[in-house]
């Protein structure tokens, strides 16, 4: 866990970088689970700027869905800007 970006001592407050994370509803993955964990431990460290889509009807593969890749385009092009 020592190289984990949710290991104690690490920075998890960006005030001026936008973290978003896309989730498939249907991902039981290991990794969507810790993506979960550092999502918490950023809204603990009360990050500005999270957020947080949920895309039905998909699973691990995210953007390889039609809702998944419409999701990410949505994002970025309403997030992605000077802050």
């Amino acid at each position: 866990m020592e190289a984990s970006v949710v290991s104690d001592g690490r920075q998890l407050t960006y005030p001026t970088t936008m973290v978003w994370f896309v989730f498939g509803v249907q991902d039981y993955s290991v990794t969507a689970a810790h993506g979960r964990h550092f999502l918490d431990r950023l809204r603990g460290a009360h990050t500005p700027l999270v957020g947080l889509d949920i895309v039905p009807e998909t699973g691990h593969v995210t953007a390889a869905t039609a809702q998944g890749a419409n999701t990410l385009r949505d994002v970025l092009l309403r997030e992605c800007h000077p802050r």
